[in-house]
């Protein structure tokens, strides 16, 4: 399963790299990755290592990605994503010490004021 799984990442490396703020290549990504769901950790690991690197505008673009995953992974059986990208949005919004209260702001609109993403 090695050579597969290096394949995935690299495929899904490239995904997150060109992903736009079109509504098609949004909506199009995400439902690679509910498709790919039992694939969710190395998903999850990979879009935060990319939202590291990235800059502003394109960080946007993969916060809409997780959006969509979280909004839909539970009507397509996905539910998994809702728990792993629960355990990293934190540590996206988190940039320094003096930013998290704005950070924590930011996190409560994504994913609504309870902290469990998506709608209950």
């Amino acid at each position: 399963h090695s050579a597969a799984g290096g394949s995935l990442e690299s495929t899904l490396n490239r995904k997150l790299q060109n992903v736009t703020n079109t509504m098609d290549s949004i909506q199009g990504l995400s439902t690679w990755c509910i498709d790919n769901k039992k694939y969710h950790s190395v998903i999850v690991r990979h879009w935060i290592k990319c939202l590291r690197k990235s800059d502003a505008s394109h960080r946007l673009n993969l916060l809409y990605l997780a959006n969509d995953v979280i909004q839909n992974c539970k009507r397509k059986n996905a539910i998994v994503y809702r728990t792993a990208f629960a355990e990293v949005l934190p540590d996206a919004f988190h940039s320094n010490r003096a930013a998290r209260r704005t950070d924590h702001a930011s996190y409560s609109c994504f994913c609504g004021s309870s902290g469990k993403c998506g709608h209950g």
